[in-house]
């Protein structure tokens, strides 16, 4: 079976339509059951080139056993798993929207929207990382908004339940340097819930400016361009949307941002609640104009877009591996 599934082709009881992403070790397709063709899947597999890997299959088992466990309106969810299956795959429930990925390339949100967006979104990691999970790969390609502008988070393959001792195995490649904390690299000193914590804060800055907070310059080969971001990150101010918002919105964007571990807000349910205080009137009515950074954002993967199969990106650089302890 080829590394790209072609429509019509079989996986399992599944038909595959259309390929809607790809992440580190697998791709997602938009399936029908081949009894049923309402019956609609996004599907899972792990990629040809990592089949083989003893250590892929046992973190794709992973994913899908965190992903099941999991039962919140916010986050994406699994239907079932087949590991005996070739391939093995995860089905999870299809979500008819686009990433927010690709809606910020029409620029940001408008505040109303955004603060609904953040909202959910904080209410959902809380809920992660009550349940002991962290994301550790929040970014706009992994955000679905539905039909009705609901979100949900999706690809939880570098999650990590935080009783574990270790942040990641050996080989395994980190997420997008974009959307991680600058202590990212030196990762005995991490805390996972801050990756998220952090990865949300430069999230809500870019819907509200419709910019990429750390773009990549194109520039040499992509681990230099990868170490290029996370050193940018070093002692950079704390992101601020500017004096059009409220110093609420502003100092809580920066609380998220801070490079100072011990300046940002501690916990996932203090970020909620300090979203959950903002009104619409924190920002001025003006006729300014949110404009799409499109040339930075096409870098980016469009995880679950209606688009082939997106090039390899940053969400595939290795920094950084930790051995198994």
């Amino acid at each position: 079976m080829s590394s790209v599934l072609k429509p019509g082709e079989d996986i399992d009881i599944w038909v595959v339509e259309a390929a809607l992403g790809s992440g580190g070790m697998g791709s997602v397709y938009r399936c029908h059951n081949r009894s049923a063709k309402r019956i609609l899947a996004a599907v899972k597999v792990l990629d040809a080139a990592v089949r083989s890997s003893a250590g892929a299959q046992e973190r794709f088992v992973r994913e899908a056993e965190i992903l099941y466990q999991l039962d919140h309106p916010n986050i994406v969810k699994v239907r079932n798993v087949r590991i005996d299956s070739d391939p093995a795959y995860i089905e999870m429930e299809f979500v008819e929207g686009e990433s927010l990925e690709k809606r910020l390339r029409r620029g940001g949100l408008p505040f109303e929207q955004a603060v609904g967006v953040m909202t959910e979104l904080a209410d959902a990691v809380a809920y992660l990382h009550k349940q002991g999970v962290c994301h550790r790969d929040l970014k706009p390609a992994n955000i679905l908004i539905d039909s009705k502008g609901h979100t949900r988070i999706v690809d939880f393959g570098l999650a990590l339940e935080s009783d574990r001792s270790r942040l990641t195995q050996a080989g395994m490649t980190f997420g997008t340097v974009s959307y991680a904390p600058p202590e990212w690299i030196t990762p005995e000193e991490m805390l996972p819930t801050m990756w998220d914590l952090y990865g949300l804060g430069v999230i809500f800055w870019e819907i509200l400016t419709g910019r990429v907070a750390f773009a990549v310059s194109g520039q040499g080969s992509m681990r230099q361009q990868a170490m290029q971001v996370i050193m940018a990150k070093q002692d950079h101010p704390p992101l601020d949307p500017g004096n059009r918002y409220h110093p609420a919105v502003r100092g809580l964007i920066g609380a998220m941002t801070h490079s100072d571990v011990e300046e940002r807000f501690q916990t996932m349910d203090e970020v909620a609640a300090a979203i959950r205080a903002l009104t619409p009137d924190m920002v001025q009515a003006t006729n300014l104009t949110l404009t799409p950074a499109l040339a930075q954002r096409e870098l980016g993967p469009e995880t679950w877009g209606s688009d082939s199969l997106p090039p390899a990106s940053l969400q595939d650089l290795s920094l950084i591996h930790i051995s198994e302890p």
